[in-house]
């Protein structure tokens, strides 16, 4: 007898196990006693990651961004804190935008006073937008 496909995909379709990681370790953490900075470098390493960059975001919804790259599988995520600095949204970077990504690494391992002459927020808003695609496409 032969089984009824299912109407819904495979969970390795749905799932991101590193994202879901990811997410699972922001749950709980209280940023005011910890801060952004070693939240992020406490996550990665629970997911064998490394911290790329972790910056200002002057955008409505969020602060702070940081970027992650999981070893060995050199997946790129984007940790995105909220304004009121209680929540961080977890996404996938796709592969294609891996040079914006190491455009604001430059840019963020530069010293202050040249950070100052060259603005970071036109890539970080362009990886924004590459990581909600799914979303948008998804309705």
């Amino acid at each position: 007898m032969m089984m009824p496909e299912s109407p819904f995909p495979a969970k390795a379709d749905v799932y991101d196990l590193e994202a879901v990681l990811l997410e699972l370790a922001f749950e709980f953490v209280d940023f005011t006693a910890s801060g952004f900075d070693a939240a992020v470098q406490a996550a990665a390493e629970k997911v064998s990651a490394s911290v790329l960059f972790n910056v200002r975001f002057d955008q409505p919804r969020y602060q702070r961004a940081a970027a992650v790259e999981t070893m060995p599988q050199g997946k790129l995520y984007l940790l995105l804190l909220d304004r009121k600095g209680r929540k961080v949204d977890v996404l996938t970077v796709p592969e294609d935008h891996r040079r914006v990504v190491e455009e604001v690494r430059e840019w963020a391992a530069r010293p202050l006073a040249m950070q100052a002459s060259v603005d970071s927020q036109t890539q970080l808003k362009l990886l924004l937008y590459a990581a909600c695609a799914p979303l948008r496409a998804a309705g």
